[in-house]
């Protein structure tokens, strides 16, 4: 199978969590989007099981789109 007319959006967000969510949300018309350097946060802080400070859970953000 050969596909023609395939859309693609290729962007560097540079971190940029504001940038990465516009992206998301806009409704665009391409079939696949790249996204590079996405935006990392912490999630929660978890138990350290080498200090007793907590360690933080970090991760891509998690959007629906």
């Amino acid at each position: 199978m050969i596909c023609k007319d395939i859309k693609i959006l290729l962007q560097n967000v540079w971190k940029n969590n504001l940038i990465m969510n516009t992206i998301l949300e806009v409704k665009t018309n391409f079939d696949i989007i790249f996204i590079q350097e996405p935006f990392w946060s912490t999630i929660y802080s978890i138990p350290s099981s080498k200090s007793y400070e907590e360690e933080s859970l970090v991760s891509i953000v998690n959007h629906p789109n």
